[in-house]
């Protein structure tokens, strides 16, 4: 199965936007702090008015004008270049609120023209414009800005995960090894480096000793209750790991220990019960789908989330595809359109992409969903798949749509110019 992250949150962004009452609902009210245009005034007068910018961005976050934020941001680095951590509150409106992380990797690479490059804000910058580009799967353009990173700040054990993922994006095993090593010698406790290493040896052809990281995650923090949460999501990662090597009874195992560590970890029912299948205890893995059901509306409940559609988009969350398909395809004659679209990144996401697309533009035709980051979405799954011209046109009917959204431009631009 291949992975889809990167288009799962693309997509979960959409669902949450398309179908959040928030955005459906009036803008707020000017606060008594002061409008819009007398805190652009003060601005004018003043261009390094901290608190009058933080006020502007806060009022027009309250009116959800958040392409007015992200310009704000940028503008505020204009005119106080060096600003780190507004950078960084740049970064996370472009690629939460916009979802637009190429507008971000505009803002940041021309930020770190204006930043000295002994300057630790250098190497950090370096680090997030790498980063951005990972999870674009852009790998091999990340690579230099990581090494950067890591050379002008070489005691950063973050920056040499980041590293270590770019070079097992472009295959570079060895490498990824060298990089993940070197994150843990600074950091020996980090659980997500060790996952990092058992990837990269994996890709080398030795699966025992992924599984042997993957053991080290799990065992780290012991008795520390900080880090209970971590190593049950470890355990998880360690159970999928142990399904493929047919360990079915260390898998469930390892499941029953991070529902132990996190009684909310909702991920180990599922491969519990999928475990269980492999084994074929069919009723044992019924039962156990039943659990994860009762623990995922026990926990939107408590979160005060609405009852529709949430365990098909808990499960969606989880990543877990073949449960998702397996519960909404008998009911496909009466799935609403925000069903439909989780469907549909279910079957790309274990290669039956024709009916993806399909129950895709089924959902288009609700409104709601005809949206450009629908059609942003989908260009997403036909480029995973290999569709590049089907792919081209949807990210081109994105662009059409909303033609700030630099993303949409540069992912269009980027497969014609390839014509």
């Amino acid at each position: 199965m291949k992975s889809s992250v990167i288009i799962r949150a693309s997509l979960l962004s959409l669902l949450l936007v398309a179908f959040s009452p928030a955005q459906n609902s009036k803008p707020k009210a000017p606060t008594k702090e002061g409008n819009v245009w007398s805190l652009r005034g003060r601005l004018m007068g003043n261009p390094h008015d901290r608190e009058a910018h933080k006020k502007l961005c806060n009022l027009l976050e309250q009116q959800n004008k958040f392409r007015m934020v992200a310009e704000e941001r940028k503008a505020w680095l204009e005119d106080n270049p060096g600003d780190y951590f507004e950078l960084i509150s740049l970064i996370t409106t472009a690629k939460i609120r916009l979802y637009d992380p190429e507008y971000a990797l505009v803002a940041a690479k021309q930020f770190l023209s204006n930043v000295k490059s002994e300057d630790n804000d250098y190497a950090w910058t370096n680090d997030q414009i790498g980063t951005l580009l990972v999870e674009r799967r852009r790998f091999t353009e990340a690579i230099p800005y990581l090494q950067t990173s890591v050379k002008v700040a070489p005691g950063v054990s973050d920056s040499w995960s980041h590293l270590s993922s770019a070079y097992i994006g472009t295959k570079q095993f060895d490498a990824a090894i060298t990089a993940t090593k070197k994150s843990l010698d600074l950091y020996p406790s980090s659980s997500s480096a060790h996952l990092l290493l058992g990837d990269a040896l994996a890709g080398k052809g030795d699966l025992a000793a992924q599984e042997t990281e993957y053991k080290a995650a799990c065992n780290l923090g012991k008795g520390d209750a900080l880090v209970r949460n971590v190593r049950a999501s470890c355990f998880v990662s360690l159970a999928k790991l142990q399904i493929g090597l047919k360990e079915y009874a260390d898998a469930e195992a390892s499941g029953a220990t991070a529902l132990e560590l996190n009684s909310t970890e909702l991920s180990a029912y599922l491969v519990r019960a999928r475990a269980m299948e492999a084994e074929d205890r069919a009723a044992d893995a019924t039962a156990e789908r039943n659990k994860a059901e009762v623990a995922i509306k026990q926990v939107m409940a408590n979160e005060k989330k609405p009852p529709d559609t949430t365990v098909p988009l808990a499960i969606f969350v989880l990543d877990y595809s073949l449960e998702l398909i397996r519960l909404l395809e008998p009911a496909e004659s009466r799935l609403t359109s925000f069903e439909k679209l989780m469907l549909a990144a279910a079957y790309f996401d274990v290669g039956r992409s024709a009916d993806g697309e399909i129950e895709f533009r089924k959902s288009l035709e609700d409104p709601r969903s005809n949206t450009a980051q629908a059609h942003f979405s989908l260009a997403e799954l036909f480029k995973d798949a290999g569709w590049t011209q089907k792919a081209m046109k949807e990210y081109g009917k994105a662009y059409e749509m909303d033609p700030e959204n630099v993303t949409y431009r540069y992912e269009y631009e980027s497969l014609r110019d390839k014509r």
